[in-house]
């Protein structure tokens, strides 16, 4: 069973605190959506607290709207969450993948830190696990780049937890189909 796997997985990545306190980064993916989804789960046996965190780029013509609409189906299914709509500074460029990555993080991070919430969920799978391992690999990575994405990763004050790097796409669009759990797909 997928939710048992996922369960036994999370607790795998603890310490967590008595009733725990998570963030969840949530771009309205699929694997994003199930992350949300799972967690939310996980977190309520564990009577701690959730909240997805979405960060509109506005890098997609329809990124507002596909926000919103990430927002509706958190509240219909009493996620918490925050919305953060990106105004880039000198220092980031609209339109560039690799600044809305750092900022996403940056700001995502600086949230999370004055919130005092220490784990961060990231949805990384382990279909990007394998692309990154390629495509180091192709840039004649060493050993320590081949080792690709961890579980969890310290980043200044919160740890970043990638509890999907066993699950695979295919599986986790199965489960969401199963659950009538709709998605946007980035094209």
């Amino acid at each position: 069973m997928i939710e048992k796997s996922f369960f036994e997985l999370m607790d795998s990545l603890g310490p967590f605190e008595k009733k725990p306190e998570l963030a969840v980064g949530v771009s309205g993916g699929v694997d994003s959506m199930f992350l949300c989804y799972l967690s939310n789960k996980w977190v309520q046996m564990k009577r701690g607290k959730l909240t997805a965190l979405i960060v509109d780029h506005g890098l997609r013509q329809n990124s507002k709207i596909e926000c919103k609409q990430v927002q509706q189906f958190l509240n219909k299914k009493k996620i918490s969450n925050h919305y953060f709509k990106w105004n880039p500074t000198k220092s980031f460029k609209i339109g560039s993948q690799r600044d809305a990555r750092e900022y996403r993080y940056k700001i995502i991070g600086d949230w999370c830190y004055k919130k005092n919430i220490l784990h961060l969920l990231i949805a990384h799978h382990f279909d990007d696990q394998k692309e990154t391992f390629f495509i180091r690999l192709n840039s004649n990575s060493n050993a320590y780049g081949l080792s690709c994405m961890s579980k969890i990763t310290f980043k200044k004050n919160i740890r970043l937890l990638r509890p999907l790097l066993e699950f695979n796409k295919s599986k986790i669009k199965s489960y969401l189909i199963k659950e009538k759990i709709s998605w946007i797909e980035d094209q």
